[in-house]
């Protein structure tokens, strides 16, 4: 069997190309509408609770 491949694409890989932004459009829209694609949520917390909040907020200008 061969090994599995795998490949995430960032934001800005789709969205600056237009070409590119289309298809994922074109791929995306008719699972969701179809409701094939199923979102699922980990984990919920509060914002006070939130790991990062505090290195973000300490760079944050004031």
């Amino acid at each position: 069997m061969p090994g599995l491949n795998m490949r995430t694409c960032t934001l800005f890989e789709t969205t600056t190309d237009m070409e590119r932004l289309r298809q994922a459009e074109a791929f995306v829209a008719p699972g969701l509408y179809s409701g094939a694609f199923q979102h699922a949520v980990d984990r919920t917390f509060s914002w006070r609770r939130s790991p990062k909040r505090t290195a973000i907020s300490s760079r944050a200008p004031r």
